[in-house]
């Protein structure tokens, strides 16, 4: 024999399917409606030595992991062995065999001829009249019917057993039906005690999982019946690594009856199970028995059956093994069959309203393919606290045992690598900060001989950000104000206060002293160039400090003595390498109405002379005026122009009912769009909360219909219908009843853009409209329009937002002028504190 003579694999390496779906036999749930129904004969079986560790995977709620029992079903070889398996894992060879089987269940292997079965004895009871007439049982029967009508202590005792051992041992569909061998062995404890389950159990388990090797290849969902949470066991005992992930071991050292030694909930994908696989070295244990596990794969005489094939390809691979085979490097040869499978749904959506049968518990776990849409995840019931913790830090601590034992060659070539690259930049920047430094030296003498002009009549060139008082600078910085002097009476005192306290400026410097330095640097033509080339807003104190001229800064510096250029780049504040033209995007503030109109944001701020003047009398003698759904009265009023005050819903649905006014009569030029209220987002979220458990059976409500043919808000009603007359939504949501935020749904392109200040993601609340409002539009079409749409969930994408609301209660506020900025196409930079604040 040679190494090209070992075992085929299923499939090429990395070729492996991931089904959607495995239907796992073996459920544990049946054990829920016991321990309820018959909680004294549960607990008696549970304490039973005979099945008491195959109880405890329900009591320490183990779950099935679907995706890890599919990802060795395709890593099977080939081998001519009835009773064992073989897989490859990290291109390591791993055995699960009665040896193994036996270390993790604890169950009798050993045959017993002379076991009478179909002697039993007559008790005139529920399975003994069953046995005599020859009736049938399911375990579907038993768990619906049957657990709940037995009366008698040894009717409901066997009934626990045979719950054991036809749902979980011998586990086959729970409809089929339960053999007669089953039912006699219950009905004689002593005999059920003698009979080797785990012999019977291993070859049924064996069976199936060889039955499936076809299967993966040509369907997307496939059946594993017998005892499959101890091949499940076995390999995360095998495979430590994938072990973690699954679930946590209660105590070290256990090496029998493995099954009762594990607890977890946790899911893993994979994706996860790939990153174990490529980052495994050593962390592999071809076998497993009673003593312990092993490297080398050990055989037990003990546990051979004379029925058994001889494979010479599987001695192969033990001698190898045992004369440590580097099996890193080592490519199996895999069977050329039928191309596999692959799974590819519907794009009309239908098969998301597809119903999900599950167990009364909705203990057990199905495989979800890449594609599986979020409406067929089920929630896990049990949870894993540290499931995710454990994750991470084992695939970190995998990955960088990776790399670990990377050559010291290269570890020093990268090394020097580094270190020259490192080495040329720092003399190339050197050499062009000093450059700039001396041409600042000289700027800075240049300057100096003109000081003795007036402050008021010195030219400011081409300099937008002069100030008149160089020699000032140094006080700014120790935070003492200069005496004011003849000829520097106001621009001292501006600066100071600009440097000195800038959580004041705001209040101290109107806001048109922003104006005027717009007219110095080119009037509004530049200040829609500083909004094109600035993102986000910054604090006030580096704001303001990046206007002061940098001749002024290093005339501080000349002051404090600083004399290298080292020691200026050391002392220089971070501002004043900045451009001079980086700052926060700014409301356009002039009195010039034709500047005004002409204006990008104009309207976005601002607000004709006339309608100011209506306010302001308005103001001295207030009277309660109705928009649409609210009332226009000083309370109102003050809510939503004075600063941190959280809108209430009539606030909100008062702005949109103004927004949609604004539309309808083309005050605002978009007119396909249609503005939603506070109730309609208040009833999508918890008709989604119905939707989510009973799609199939789910109806559109009759509101949603009105909402969709424009019927509602009765006030501002337009009657016009979603897809047809309208393209877009806008809707405001309060989210947990404590954080607005704003959404925009575009019907054309089926996708949602979410508008949050505090730049969070509410997937729940989100997820309800994207699911739902497809539904609405496919329903208000007309019958011959209906077959064009379908019900696939819309696309969702957070518009990137950070450093706004800093007071936490604007959050109303800046919901409502995102609308305007998406509906209007402005640049959403321009909503920021400062400018809400000042607009």
């Amino acid at each position: 024999m040679t190494i090209d003579q070992l075992p085929k694999c299923l499939f090429k390496e990395g070729t492996e399917t991931q089904v959607e779906k495995v239907n796992n036999s073996c459920r544990t749930s049946i054990l829920a409606k016991v321990a309820k129904y018959c909680p004294d004969e549960y607990k008696e079986v549970s304490e039973d030595p005979l099945f008491a560790q195959i109880v405890a995977i329900y009591v320490y709620k183990l779950q099935f992991s679907a995706r890890a029992i599919h990802t060795f079903v395709c890593k099977q070889l080939l081998s001519a062995k009835r009773y064992e398996l073989w897989f490859h894992y990290a291109r390591r060879p791993l055995r699960f065999s009665m040896q193994e089987f036996y270390a993790i269940t604890g169950l009798k292997y050993n045959d017993e001829p002379d076991l009478e079965i179909d002697d039993w004895e007559y008790d005139g009871g529920f399975w003994s009249k069953l046995l005599r007439r020859q009736k049938n049982i399911s375990v579907q029967q038993i768990r619906k019917v049957h657990v709940k009508l037995c009366n008698t202590w040894s009717d409901r005792l066997r009934l626990v057993y045979l719950c054991v051992i036809a749902g979980i041992l011998m586990a086959k569909d729970e409809k089929v039906w339960i053999p007669y061998k089953y039912i006699k062995l219950v009905m004689n404890f002593e005999k059920m005690r003698k009979y080797p389950w785990g012999l019977h159990s291993f070859d049924m388990l064996v069976s199936s999982i060889i039955n499936a090797r076809d299967k993966v290849k040509t369907q997307n969902s496939y059946v594993v019946d017998g005892f499959s949470y101890a091949l499940q066991i076995w390999l995360m005992e095998a495979v430590p690594d994938i072990g973690s992930l699954l679930g946590q071991k209660l105590r070290e050292g256990v090496k029998t009856m493995r099954c009762r030694n594990w607890k977890g909930s946790a899911k893993i994908s994979y994706e996860d199970i790939i990153n174990i696989e490529s980052n495994l070295f050593h962390h592999v244990f071809p076998s497993i028995s009673t003593s312990g596990n092993f490297k080398d794969v050990i055989i037990d005489a003990e546990f051979a059956r004379p029925c058994e094939m001889k494979d010479e390809r599987v001695d192969l691979i033990i001698d190898m093994q045992r004369n440590k085979y580097d099996w890193s490097k080592h490519v199996w040869a895999y069977k050329e069959t039928v191309k596999p499978f692959q799974y590819s749904s519907e794009e009309d959506g239908s098969d998301e309203e597809a119903a999900v049968e599950t167990s009364d518990t909705e203990i057990e776990e199905e495989i979800e393919s890449t594609r599986v849409s979020p409406s067929k995840k089920r929630k896990n019931r049990f949870r894993d606290t540290g499931a995710e913790s454990r994750k991470k830090r084992l695939l970190c601590q995998r990955s960088t045992e990776k790399y670990r034992d990377l050559e010291e060659e290269m570890k020093s070539y990268i090394q020097s690598m580094f270190n020259s690259s490192f080495t040329a930049l720092g003399l190339e920047v050197r050499e062009i900060i000093e450059d700039r430094f001396i041409k600042l030296e000289e700027k800075i003498l240049s300057s100096q001989t003109q000081g003795s002009a007036p402050a008021n009549t010195q030219t400011r060139g081409a300099d937008p950000f002069w100030t008149p008082s160089a020699a000032t600078a140094p006080a700014l910085v120790f935070g003492r104000a200069p005496a004011p002097t003849p000829a520097s009476t106001e621009a001292p005192a501006s600066v100071s206060t600009r440097g000195l306290d800038p959580s004041r400026s705001a209040a101290s410097a109107p806001y048109r002293s922003r104006a005027s330095a717009t007219a110095h640097t080119g009037g509004p033509a530049n200040a829609a160039k500083t909004r094109s080339q600035t993102k986000g807003p910054k604090s006030t104190y580096r704001r303001q400090w990046a206007t002061l001229h940098k001749s002024q800064m290093l005339t501080v510096l000349i002051h404090l003595k600083t004399s290298s250029p080292k020691d200026l780049l050391i002392s220089l504040p971070v501002t004043s390498f900045r451009p001079e033209i980086f700052k926060t995007p700014f409301l356009i503030d002039s009195d010039d109405i034709e500047v005004r109109c002409k204006a990008k944001d104009y309207e976005l701020v601002f607000l004709p002379e006339e309608k100011w003047a209506k306010l302001t009398e308005w103001t001295l003698n207030p009277t309660v005026l109705q928009i649409g759904p609210s009332t226009f009265d000083a309370e109102l009023a003050s809510r939503i122009i004075e600063p941190n005050i959280w809108l209430k819903n009539f606030d909100m649905d008062a702005m949109m009912y103004l927004f949609r006014e604004k539309t309808t009569l083309r005050r605002w030029s978009p007119d396909r769009v249609a503005f939603l209220n506070c109730m309609f987002s208040n009833q999508i979220i918890t008709a989604y909360g119905k939707l989510d458990g009973n799609r199939r059976g789910y109806k559109i409500d009759d509101n949603f219909l009105e909402y969709g043919r424009g019927e509602l808000p009765y006030h501002g009603s337009t009657g016009s219908v979603w897809s047809i007359d309208v393209d877009r939504l806008y809707i405001p949501i309060c989210v947990n009843q404590i954080h607005w935020i704003s959404i925009c749904v575009n019907l054309v392109n089926r996708t949602i853009d979410v508008f949050d200040c505090g730049g969070k993601k509410n997937s729940r609340v989100v997820e309800a409209f994207a699911i739902l409002i497809p539904r609405i539009v496919k329903a208000v079409q007309s019958p011959e329009r209906k077959k064009d749409f379908n019900v696939k969930q819309y696309i969702v994408s957070y518009v990137p937002m950070r450093g706004l609301n800093m007071s936490g209660n604007d959050c109303g506020a800046y919901s409502l002028k995102f609308i305007a900025c998406h509906l209007l196409g402005l640049d959403f930079s321009l909503v920021n504190d400062e400018n809400i604040k000042e607009a």
